[in-house]
């Protein structure tokens, strides 16, 4: 186990002694050839990774600590004697909800003794589950059908629409999303954007929607498929396809609030 060493009795954080954007732009990835996933908090000190490869960061030589995507990654920066050092951690598959905690309990512990330095993150996102709603033009159909006239709606308009094939995409995209299950991530047969909502249709045939507003990331995977996260960590996989409106509209409106006024 290394332990990020210090030359000098810490009377100051790392980022008293040096601004942090210079120490980030002078900072080395931290080598792990394979790491296994760990993070541990302890009284006085961080640990990275785990046995042979873990590296002991205390709090005062942190520069950096944010929670980062993909969910429920943490980026970190450390100083070690003159050195900078840097590492995002991202756990494997199967183990979110548990490396999320750790992350949560490691935050929690830099915000105490090293605030200055500690970033929310996606733990400023609230947790977003998919409310059951039909589809736009399908509302007035379950009106009906429930006996009664349905009232007038603010006017939300349909902006993009896509019904996702049964050929080969889709089916590369059950078998990912089967073989490593995500239960935040829903990979759809249809979706639907209005300036609003995000509209999907799950392969059980039930029909959901997301606030548009809570759409804060995207990233694609090596299938070439693109993966939208609403909130904190609430995931909608939208296969590639040529030209496809669908991910035309959610990465223009990623555009549009990523670009400040």
């Amino acid at each position: 186990m290394a332990r990020a060493r210090s030359t000098e009795p810490i009377t100051r954080t790392a980022a008293e002694r040096e601004d942090p954007a210079a120490l980030a732009a002078r900072a080395q990835p931290w080598g792990w050839e394979q790491p296994e996933w760990k993070l541990a908090v302890r009284g006085d000190a961080l640990v990275l990774g785990a046995r042979i490869a873990s590296v002991v960061v205390p709090y005062a030589q942190l520069y950096h600590v944010e929670p980062v995507d993909p969910w429920p990654s943490i980026a970190l920066g450390w100083v070690e004697g003159a050195s900078a050092y840097s590492a995002v951690l991202t756990p494997p598959p199967g183990r979110e909800d548990e490396c999320a905690r750790r992350v949560e309990e490691a935050v929690a512990a830099c915000r105490r003794r090293v605030a200055r330095v500690t970033q929310p993150g996606w733990l400023d996102e609230p947790e977003l589950a998919w409310e059951a709603a039909p589809f736009p033009d399908e509302r007035s159909q379950v009106a009906l059908s429930q006996g009664y006239r349905a009232a007038p709606a603010v006017p939300d308009p349909i902006v993009a629409h896509r019904v996702i094939g049964k050929g080969a995409p889709a089916l590369l995209a059950w078998l990912a999303g089967h073989l490593v299950p995500r239960p935040r991530r829903l990979d759809p047969t249809e979706v639907l954007v209005t300036r609003r909502y995000v509209y999907a249709r799950a392969r059980s045939g039930r029909t959901m929607r997301l606030p548009l507003a809570s759409l804060r990331a995207a990233r694609g995977t090596d299938l070439g498929d693109r993966v939208y996260t609403f909130g904190r960590n609430t995931e909608l996989l939208v296969v590639a396809g040529d030209e496809c409106p669908v991910t035309a509209a959610l990465d223009a409106r990623l555009g549009a609030v990523a670009v400040p006024e």
